[in-house]
Formats: C-alpha cells, sequence, structure tokens
C-alpha cells in the first residue's frame, strides 16, 4: 500500500527585513532536523519520491534530514508546496507516479489541513496540534491518483526532536 509521509519544517527564525521565504533554521531547528532524520532513517522505510517547499527553511530542514537517510534520490523542490493549502498539497501527492512512499516536506495550515482531511482515523497528538519538525504517516489502498478525502489511514503521528 502507499505510503504518504507529511512532514513541517524544523524551527525557524525570522530576522528582521527578511523575507518570509527566506527564512532560515534556528540552531533548535538544526537538532530537530537531525532528529527527523534519524526518525527517518529508523521507522519510514525506503522513500522513493521526495518534494519539498523552496524556502529556505524547508530546504535546510531536509538538507540536514537526508544526512541521515539512505537515498539517491533527487530531490525535487518545488513552488507548489510553499504557501499551498491542503488541495494544491493533495494534487502534488497525487502525482508521485509509480512511488511506493513519498514525503513532502511543506509547511502549516496546508500539512495539518491535508492529514486530517486525508485520514479516516485520527490520532490524539495531531489533534492538538502539527507544530514544526512533525511528521505524520498515512497508508492507503489504490493508486496515487486515487488518494482522497477520507482515503487514508493515519499510522503515526510523532515529533521528532533533537
Amino acid at each position: 500500500m502507499p505510503e504518504l509521509l507529511l512532514a513541517r519544517h524544523a524551527k525557524s527564525d525570522w530576522p528582521v527585513g527578511l523575507d518570509d521565504h527566506e527564512r532560515p533554521l534556528l540552531q533548535r531547528g538544526r537538532r530537530d532536523a537531525h532528529a527527523l532524520g534519524v526518525w527517518l532513517s529508523a521507522k519510514a522505510g525506503t522513500i522513493d519520491r521526495v518534494v519539498v517547499s523552496t524556502s529556505t527553511r524547508t530546504r535546510e530542514t531536509w538538507e540536514i534530514a537526508s544526512s541521515h537517510v539512505e537515498t539517491e534520490l533527487m530531490c525535487e523542490f518545488t513552488d507548489d508546496i510553499y504557501e499551498a493549502d491542503w488541495r494544491e498539497l493533495l494534487a502534488v501527492a497525487r502525482a508521485s507516479g509509480e512511488a511506493q512512499r513519498t514525503l513532502l516536506i511543506g509547511h502549516n495550515p496546508g500539512l495539518e489541513d491535508l492529514a486530517t482531511r486525508l485520514s479516516v482515523n485520527s490520532l490524539p497528538a495531531m489533534q492538538e496540534k502539527f507544530p514544526t519538525s512533525a511528521v505524520a504517516r498515512l497508508s492507503f489502498s489504490g493508486e496515487w491518483p486515487q488518494l482522497a478525502e477520507g482515503s487514508a489511514e493515519l499510522l503515526e503521528f510523532v515529533v521528532p526532536r533533537g
């Protein structure tokens, strides 16, 4: 069964005068990005497709996390995830082709909304909040284009911290 991993970027800074898109990770965010990578390596299995927002904080999150993940994948960086709502994120996920496991690294509220709308079940931790570095792991039957509201099971929701 295909799996979709939805990961929010690690904790970022917002220095005066810097545009939202260019916000870097805080030191805490760097530690959390490492923890995300460790979790992905230990728990997520083989990731066939990685799609990351073009923002600085998401790119840095993947750069750090990917150092723990055994993959030869070329990551797709796209503006389609930056400031995307759940429908736009769903379209990105549906384009996963032959992938068995897709990882999207992006932003809230889109990621949280997508995870909530896709899942037929809920885990208490996700009901409270979808914080930075959080990952929702969902599985569903069928092909990627069939992924729709209420079609996935939320297998896991974790918040790796470093």
